[in-house]
């Protein structure tokens, strides 16, 4: 938690000058399948009467393997996300949303694009990644062997249902301030899919300012409390505290992206150094906006904190 409020305080100064729109940053760690992570977003609400609709797909290379304190981690995957969106506006600045995500998990294509991305940039590989049997794919998690359901492997499975409601309780020309109370239902199978088997509720305070008309910045934090785990294995989560910080400048139909996205563990320090461990990543981004009014996202997020995945792929479109 002192390194989020170390750099929310490197970022407050130039919020007081900006704005932003960030880009949906996803967490797929995967001891975070199944929680309620907040999906980045700009604190001002649409416009009354007018729904909003998004598609992102992101697709993420994991492995982690680690064996410690009676919890037994074996991840070798890839696994791809593809999230549906929908808001509208309504009178005094209210918003309401739904996200739904689906999960493709495999053995994947990419590992020798892994070590190679590895080799140039002279990034350290996970323990046992090297070695390791190519384009396998292994989920397991277990407690004093206790074994935790994951998804089936190469099936299509559903997630946990998101919904929010957001309140600009400040909005200017050039600067807004919003309250977003979010929930997720526990909609999806624990057993065969990416539920959590919890209701989970949360709390965002938002914070978007244009500066100059040229470039935006947005800074989004609050808590999360997810409840519990109960998925072949019940296991009691704490609050956890989440950031968001997100810079916008654009060239001409293009805007460029830089983002922050953190999140202390819900699970203390009840287990290994994976679990107690912040959450921490480094989005990089470009959108486009065509002649039709759509915007089109890309961008690629590496994971700061060396506790999977290795990188994420993300392309978008909102209209």
């Amino acid at each position: 938690m002192r390194t989020l409020v170390m750099i929310a305080a490197l970022l407050l100064p130039w919020v007081a000058p900006a704005a932003g729109e960030p880009l949906p940053v996803k967490n797929h760690s995967p001891v975070w399948f199944g929680l309620l992570f907040p999906t980045p977003d700009a604190s001002r609400a649409v416009a009354e009467g007018e729904p909003h609709y998004r598609l992102d797909l992101d697709y993420s290379s994991i492995f982690f393997v680690q064996k410690d304190k009676g919890w037994e981690f074996l991840f070798d995957m890839e696994l791809a996300q593809a999230t549906l969106n929908a808001r509208i506006g309504f009178s005094g600045g209210v918003e309401a949303g739904i996200e739904q995500p689906f999960f493709h998990m495999g053995g994947g294509f990419m590992d020798d694009a892994v070590t190679n991305y590895h080799s140039w940039f002279g990034f350290p590989m996970y323990d046992g990644q090297l070695g390791a049997p190519r384009y396998r794919f292994s989920y397991r998690m277990a407690r004093n062997g206790a074994v935790w359901h994951g998804a089936a492997p190469y099936t299509v499975t559903a997630g946990d249902t998101t919904f929010w409601l957001k309140k600009e309780l400040c909005a200017k020309d050039a600067a807004t301030i919003s309250l977003k109370l979010v929930g997720q239902a526990p909609t999806a199978s624990t057993a065969e899919g990416m539920g959590n088997g919890a209701w989970e509720y949360g709390a965002l305070i938002l914070a978007d300012r244009e500066f100059r008309e040229k470039g935006k910045l947005g800074l989004s934090a609050g808590y999360i409390d997810p409840g519990f785990i109960n998925r072949g294995d019940y296991f009691p989560l704490n609050r956890f505290y989440y950031l968001d910080a997100s810079l916008e400048y654009p060239f001409g139909r293009w805007a460029g992206v830089v983002q922050f996205t953190g999140a202390t563990s819900p699970y203390g320090n009840a287990g290994p150094d994976l679990l107690s461990r912040e959450w921490q990543a480094i989005t990089f981004g470009a959108r486009y906006l065509t002649d039709g009014g759509k915007k089109l996202e890309f961008s690629f997020t590496e994971d700061l904190s060396f506790s999977a995945p290795d990188f994420t792929l993300h392309a978008g479109v909102e209209f």
